[in-house]
């Protein structure tokens, strides 16, 4: 509305559009807020719309999400302050403080950028990228115009892993995966969310302290029964392994196989069936003991043979075993007690993905399967693994890896645009549309525990003030828009040339495509 804009105009820049774009926009803004007309037909505009971007001339529906992306970025670059853009040469992080590479890049990309749009809707991302081969990290800092979030998949269900890594420690996972989905979802799911390579994770069933049965990748998930246990173990390089399971010594019982399952305690393990007693001995008190280092202490280990036949394992002699053995290592009972007692035994502790707590407003999906806005952030800023047709070349490996890959807000804009992912796409075509019905705030969205930098401990409270809607499916459709005038405080239905004022109960559907939220000051 302001004239002040065309000091800003930038018709020479390569990547924009003469202007014209930034023009035909102030045209119609003018028009609409001149309080003249009743009603605007935007011609004008559409047609420098379709002139700049030909997939957006014709009569056909087109998708908002997408206008709004070229509108955007046409309007910055019509605008840009930046008229002879500088060569910007990016940097490897190579180790430095997140806060460092952070404002090196949003520095060098204020030196290409320098618009109003920049000032209102760009933020900042953080992008970490590990390889599964020699752990090289990668961490970059982009910018981003809007959020585009994923809807969480209803065909995901819930399952919680014990992972034992190779040097004991233990933590239980909660990963989602395919409910029609194999072990092998299980496996990369759970390399994904720790970090271990899916070809060093053997999975089991365990029931009653006991392994159960060894995992294929082809078994099915639904097949896995919920009242059994699912342990992991990492096990470098194909290692051919054995069985461990601890007992509490009983007074007067006989030692045989069949009552030491019937006295174990604590969760099994798996060892090399390399090496000599000392190595296996060595092993084994690791796995038990988080202070096995410093631990001098002699176990009581026998071996049962696939007949069930107990042999204590004498230091002296060779050691043989196959993995159709198991070993039985024997605590006193006292002795057990106390190392308990003082938490000297390993136990399984809860990772996040296991312990996550509520947020004020974090609704998880609810009985009727509704979703919050929250749960699309956790999916989008969740841990995950490139696929096969879209690796990540490593500068250290010198090859494309399917490197694991972490999103993190870090610099929050002004104005936050969420786009909700309802259009499932394959390789060639959309495919499907989500008409979950999401759940998200009006007033005082805090994306505080989101953000990862500056913002971290700054204001991050969002309120809505306009939502795009689509109703109908992939062929077609409807458009609609909810707007808050700012000085009323009232919520209007824009629908063609109807405007009827709505009650805020009316703004969340299952239509909703477009969230604008802008931040308080």
């Amino acid at each position: 509305l302001d004239p002040a804009y065309t000091k800003d105009l930038n018709p020479n820049n390569p990547l924009g559009n003469k202007g014209q774009i930034a023009k035909a926009y102030a045209d119609l803004m003018k028009e609409m807020w001149s309080g003249s007309v009743t009603q605007v037909t935007p011609s004008n505009f559409k047609h420098k719309i379709g002139h700049f971007a030909p997939q957006f001339s014709g009569y056909q529906q087109h998708d908002s999400q997408e206008l709004l992306a070229f509108l955007l970025d046409g309007l910055h670059e019509d605008l840009n302050k930046i008229t002879k853009k500088p060569y910007v040469e990016l940097k490897e992080s190579d180790g430095r403080p997140d806060e460092t590479v952070a404002s090196e890049a949003w520095d060098n990309h204020l030196m290409r950028n320098r618009s109003m749009v920049v000032d209102l809707f760009h933020g900042q991302y953080k992008s970490r990228l590990q390889c599964p081969e020699c752990n090289n990290v990668s961490v970059t800092f982009d910018p981003f115009m809007y959020l585009s979030l994923p809807l969480p998949n209803t065909n995901l269900r819930l399952m919680k892993v014990s992972l034992v890594h190779e040097n004991g420690a233990a933590l239980k996972y909660g990963l989602r995966v395919p409910k029609t989905g194999t072990v092998a979802d299980l496996r990369e799911a759970l390399s994904t969310a720790s970090g271990c390579r899916s070809d060093d994770l053997e999975i089991v069933e365990v029931h009653d302290r006991k392994i159960h049965q060894y995992f294929k990748d082809s078994e099915l998930l639904d097949n896995i029964r919920g009242t059994f246990e699912i342990f992991a173990y990492e096990i470098h390089g194909g290692l051919s392994v054995i069985a461990v399971y601890q007992r509490a010594a009983r007074t007067g019982s006989p030692f045989s196989w069949a009552e030491a399952l019937s006295s174990l305690v604590s969760y099994p393990f798996l060892v090399s069936t390399r090496g000599t007693y000392d190595d296996l001995h060595r092993e084994i008190l690791q796995r038990i003991l988080p202070d096995a280092a410093t631990t001098v202490m002699q176990l009581d280990i026998a071996v049962a043979n696939r007949a069930g036949v107990l042999t204590t394992l004498d230091p002296m002699r060779p050691l043989s075993l196959t993995p159709d053995d198991n070993i039985v290592v024997t605590w006193e009972p006292d002795l057990y007690t106390r190392f308990e007692q003082d938490r000297r035994i390993r136990t399984v502790a809860l990772h996040d993905t296991c312990k996550r707590k509520a947020e004020p407003n974090d609704a998880r999906p609810k009985a009727n399967g509704e979703l919050n806005v929250v749960d699309c952030l956790d999916l989008f800023t969740a841990p995950e693994r490139l696929s096969a047709n879209d690796p990540w070349y490593c500068p250290k490996c010198k090859k494309h890896q399917q490197a694991s890959k972490k999103l993190d807000l870090w610099k929050m804009p002004r104005v936050l645009v969420i786009h909700l992912k309802r259009f499932s796409q394959t390789d060639r075509m959309w495919r499907d549309k989500l008409d979950s019905l999401v759940d998200f705030p009006l007033h005082g969205l805090d994306l505080g525990r989101y953000g990862k930098g500056p913002d971290q401990n700054k204001n991050c409270v969002y309120d809505l003030f306009a939502v795009s809607n689509h109703m109908g499916g992939l062929g077609g459709g409807h458009y609609t828009a909810y707007c808050k005038n700012q000085n009323s405080q009232r919520w209007y239905l824009f629908d063609d040339s109807s405007v009827t004022e709505v009650t805020e109960n009316e703004i969340v559907s299952k239509s909703s495509y477009v969230l604008f939220y802008l931040r308080r000051e």
